[in-house]
């Protein structure tokens, strides 16, 4: 992963002379809802993100994130009501466009996959690795931000889904919405 993203890197760099670099750390808050949108519950992310380009720019993040779920389990007549408490690694690779480009405000739109893996599952615990790699989360974001000298706050919306059920029907989906507020110490 490190030398796929200094690869993109270092094309976005010589390809553009002229492209932008901005180096930050983001602290987050999100709101989870499994399968379908009842019982949202709240946790948070801190991470770190790199922006290569500028009006239309490569995004990269690798971020830890709590996540707080609530979920009920049904299996034929037996239902029961969990709470798990995740820990994740969280690696979006997002593609953005800043729709308003003023020199000290920009407004944007960003898109992209995000891969989560598992590091902590507080409901039950992963024993192998075998197991750990079926704990992993594929899925996208989409969402709108601004940018305010070096300050940037995103909002935006993730599904993803992995390879366990909550309702007998295949892979769980997870909804999740993301607010961030960051700080680019490159700019």
């Amino acid at each position: 992963m490190t030398l796929l993203l200094a690869s993109l890197l270092t094309f976005a760099v010589t390809e553009r002379a002229d492209a932008q670099l901005s180096l930050g750390i983001k602290v987050a808050g999100n709101a989870v809802s499994l399968d379908d949108f009842q019982d949202f519950s709240g946790g948070f992310d801190l991470g770190v993100f790199l922006r290569v380009g500028k009006a239309l720019y490569f995004q990269p993040e690798v971020s830890y994130s709590f996540r707080n779920t609530d979920f009920l389990n049904i299996i034929g007549e037996f239902r029961e009501n969990y709470a798990m408490r995740q820990h994740f690694l969280d690696i979006p690779l997002l593609f953005g466009f800043h729709f308003v480009n003023m020199k000290n405000f920009k407004m944007h739109f960003v898109i992209g996959p995000r891969v989560g893996v598992l590091i902590n599952n507080h409901l039950t615990q992963a024993a192998t690795v075998g197991e750990m790699a079926s704990h992993l989360q594929w899925g996208g974001q989409f969402g709108l931000g601004f940018d305010i000298w070096r300050f940037t706050l995103d909002g935006r919306y993730d599904i993803s889904a992995d390879g366990t059920s909550t309702s007998g029907s295949g892979s769980r989906l997870q909804n999740m919405f993301v607010i961030s507020l960051g700080i680019k110490f490159l700019k």
